[in-house]
């Protein structure tokens, strides 16, 4: 029986790994959990498995990964929640940690230095805020930094060249603002704003520029295609190869130089796509779907895998998940 070709994925640098081996039986392939062990993750390239579920669903969650653990901060359809859950590969268990000091959803987090950073975000009335919180997991506990200039939620952020970039998002109206923060000094400086302010985007950092992706102008009836890529050499946004097909209420995340694109809402329906650019020929490309498709749900990687955690089965925020699906692009 001939195995279909295998890429190693690295799960974990713990004593236990699972050995993931697609089989191939009469043209069909079934994927086959085989034993815990102290090797190599293998599994078929463009394959969905489930981990542990996300110890308290939610939508509108923001997720990083930090020191190899992966992060779940905030969220909560309607009401907002300070919840910070903490997911570890090496041993596949979740853990709760200190909450956020004030409760936010539809906010944005980056990793740096080990630290996990949360800015922006609407609070438990729905208000948009200058929140701005450095998480340290070693000391598990919170530092509230210097405010946001701009109060505003569901923003992208994302780190490039050793700073925090926090752009666009909603407050009265979209705005298209990029707002840099600089842990080094606790400063704020401002750089060139996106040509399309929105909301509901994925900002996702690679090959030393950013990506803003997708999103929508203030309602999931009005989703975008559009992406600009950011150049910190030229302080300029210049526009890319559009979406494969218009999108809000995303997730994303970089691999081995790729962007990868996760679901999306609007008011019909939920998305599982999974959109994949790349960005030396500025193209996009599809894999297989996620399992459940949703949207206000976030996706961050480790070990050659993405994780996509959290987010709402209905358009508007509603049937909040625990869904923990990972992807072998």
């Amino acid at each position: 029986m001939p195995l279909i070709d295998v890429r190693p994925h690295y799960l974990a640098t713990g004593e236990h790994r699972t050995l993931l081996t697609a089989l191939a039986i009469g043209g069909l392939v079934s994927l086959t959990v085989a034993l815990r062990f102290g090797g190599p993750v293998l599994a078929q390239p463009n394959t969905w498995s489930q981990g542990p579920p996300v110890p308290t669903s939610r939508s509108e969650v923001a997720v990083a990964e930090v020191g190899g653990q992966l992060y779940v901060v905030g969220g909560g359809y309607r009401l907002a929640q300070p919840t910070n859950e903490a997911y570890d590969p090496a041993v596949g268990s979740w853990s709760s940690r200190a909450p956020m000091p004030r409760p936010l959803n539809h906010t944005g987090a980056a990793a740096l230095h080990d630290k996990l950073y949360v800015f922006g975000g609407f609070d438990a009335a729905g208000r948009p805020t200058d929140a701005a919180l450095e998480y340290d997991p070693a000391a598990d506990n919170w530092r509230v930094l210097a405010p946001l200039p701009s109060p505003r939620g569901s923003p992208g952020v994302a780190v490039l060249d050793g700073a925090i970039y926090v752009v666009g998002g909603l407050a009265a109206r979209n705005t298209p603002v990029t707002e840099v923060y600089d842990p080094a000094t606790g400063s704020w400086w401002t750089a060139a704003p996106l040509s399309v302010g929105r909301d509901h985007f994925a900002l996702v950092s690679a090959g030393g520029r950013l990506y803003a992706i997708g999103g929508r102008i203030g309602s999931f009836a009005r989703n975008l295609d559009t992406v600009e890529v950011y150049d910190p050499v030229t302080d300029a946004w210049t526009f890319g190869s559009p979406l494969p097909r218009a999108r809000g209420g995303i997730a994303g995340t970089a691999l081995d130089g790729r962007i990868y694109v996760f679901g999306g809402e609007e008011p019909s329906q939920t998305y599982g796509d999974v959109f994949v650019h790349d960005p030396a020929a500025d193209s996009w490309s599809e894999l297989s779907p996620m399992p459940t498709p949703r949207h206000g749900h976030g996706a961050a990687t480790f070990g050659g895998l993405i994780h996509v955690l959290g987010g709402g089965i209905l358009p508007g925020g509603s049937g909040e998940t625990d869904a923990h699906e990972i992807l072998a692009p």
